[in-house]
């Protein structure tokens, strides 16, 4: 029986996500591949990552190649040696950062390590060939195979000669891309931007001046691509798709050209994305996406509070004891439901529930899972008065609720408050927080003592003590020691 591992080698120059993502791919197949980066501890820890990746989509049914993930970890190695790493490659797939200089320093010493027959392939969707490749003596051999990332799960490549590779490596390098299981399509010359990034470019332009004439909110352009047009496009492409809606291209053609060019005549200069406009993307962005994210760490995982959550919370909000923990009145449902519609739709508030993570990935059940929630209240609060100038920093109450009994004692409030504060940090650019808890809660007074925030001010009225925390680097990092890993990642809903 023939052996499903092949005896030709391809070397990967850079371990980050989508040289690791070109390793399992070649590797998917049988090649022997071998993974390069400048420190060997790097390159101890991409193979590490690789080996977790490929049990990962083993496990969850997407792994792609031919072979098991024990197989095609078994094609992999690592090295710090760049002659080790290319000798007797028949392909090398740089993945380097995007910057000029480093490329050009990087093909010029490859360049007396590979002999007539390797191709040298660029991930660069920034560079044309021509730009690091001109001064090479095996310069036929350079061309650009630029992925989208990540190139494991989006299948496209843009092959693009410099105008002296030799078209038998550019016909080669589409078919190992094709034998890896990628979807390549070849330019017949060089440009900027290749295929993709221009079509993207020509998308995005438009977006940006809807934005900036004031015609749609960020959000609604996102639908617009998200409901519309991207679904449209998600199996046929734009000429296909104009083909049939008309009775062939030239019938399409003969329909539409005069309004197509009429409307593009409106749509003005290539604006730059930089200014107010972009502040305002920015702003609008960082609160659609705030809201369909989920931070998973060790033992819980917070996802965003969402309708279907609804009669579960309201059942927890019965409790007495809660009511008086929370300072909250008992609503009906159908209050606990606009309440729910108001939450997601106020800028001020951002929530999550917590789920337990273990019970959730055993039973699957995220209703079942939930045990709690935590909150954050945006905020102006003025620097200290000592301190000059005196500026409004932004800063966010923070709150958390274990609801349920079994699920307290576990430190699963710990842990999704550190979530939730580096949270506020990282995506809300918070500066500051504050804490007000009853003053017959004990484990909250202490959990906010240990967490390093200093108590402010008790409420005798109210029965109240509030604590405060400035953001600092220090802080920052004993959190993100404390809460160990964790990722945020898109909510699938």
């Amino acid at each position: 029986m023939a052996s499903k591992m092949k005896k030709e080698k391809v070397a990967i120059i850079g371990s980050g996500l989508i040289g690791r993502s070109w390793a399992m791919l070649f590797a998917g197949v049988g090649y022997q591949v071998t993974i390069y980066d400048i420190i060997p501890e790097i390159v101890e820890k991409a193979l590490k990552e690789t080996k977790l990746e490929l049990e990962s989509v083993e496990k969850q049914g997407t792994i792609r190649g031919t072979l098991s993930a024990a197989e095609q970890f078994a094609c992999i190695r690592g090295t710090d040696n760049l002659k080790d790493a290319v000798t007797d490659a028949i392909y090398v797939q740089e993945c380097v950062p995007e910057r000029l200089d480093i490329k050009k320093k990087l093909y010029g010493e490859l360049d007396g390590l590979v002999g007539p027959n390797t191709i040298l392939a660029s991930s660069t969707s920034t560079f044309m060939p021509s730009l690091f490749s001109e001064d090479m003596k095996h310069r036929a051999q350079v061309l650009v195979a630029h992925p989208v990332n990540p190139p494991y799960y989006v299948p496209l490549v843009e092959i693009v000669p410099a105008p002296w590779t030799k078209p038998e490596h550019t016909t080669k390098a589409r078919e190992l891309m094709t034998e890896i299981g990628q979807k390549p399509v070849t330019l017949s010359r060089q440009i900027e931007g290749f295929a993709l990034n221009r079509i993207q470019y020509a998308i995005l332009n438009e977006t940006w001046r809807l934005v900036a004439d004031g015609i749609l909110s960020v959000k609604d352009i996102d639908v617009v691509m998200s409901e519309g047009l991207g679904m449209r496009y998600a199996f046929l492409g734009p000429l296909e798709t104009a083909h049939l809606n008309a009775e062939g291209m030239l019938n399409y053609c003969d329909r539409y050209c005069n309004t197509i060019y009429a409307v593009s005549e409106t749509m003005g200069p290539t604006p730059r994305m930089e200014g107010k406009v972009a502040e305002q993307v920015a702003k609008e962005m960082e609160e659609m996406l705030n809201e369909h994210l989920q931070i998973i760490g060790t033992n819980v995982i917070l996802v965003p509070y969402e309708s279907k959550h609804v009669e579960k919370y309201h059942q927890w909000m019965k409790s007495e004891e809660l009511q008086e923990l929370t300072a909250s009145e008992p609503l009906t449902l159908e209050e606990e439901y606009q309440m729910q519609a108001s939450w997601r739709n106020d800028e001020d508030k951002c929530t999550f529930l917590i789920l337990d993570r273990q019970r959730y990935e055993d039973t699957k059940d995220e209703i079942g899972a939930l045990v709690g929630d935590t909150n954050i209240f945006i905020q102006s609060h003025p620097e200290a008065e000592d301190e000059q100038p005196q500026t409004d920093r932004l800063a966010g109450e923070i709150e958390i609720m274990i609801a349920e009994p079994t699920a307290r004692g576990k430190r699963y409030g710990w842990e999704a408050t550190l979530l939730m504060l580096l949270f506020g940090v990282e995506r809300l650019q918070l500066q500051h927080y504050l804490a007000i808890t009853k003053d017959t809660n004990a484990k909250a007074m202490r959990m906010f003592e240990r967490m390093q925030f200093r108590e402010t001010k008790r409420t005798a009225i109210f029965q109240e003590v509030s604590f405060e925390r400035p953001v600092q680097d220090d802080w920052i990092s004993w959190m993100k020691d404390q809460a160990g890993s964790y990722t945020i990642v898109p909510y699938p809903g």
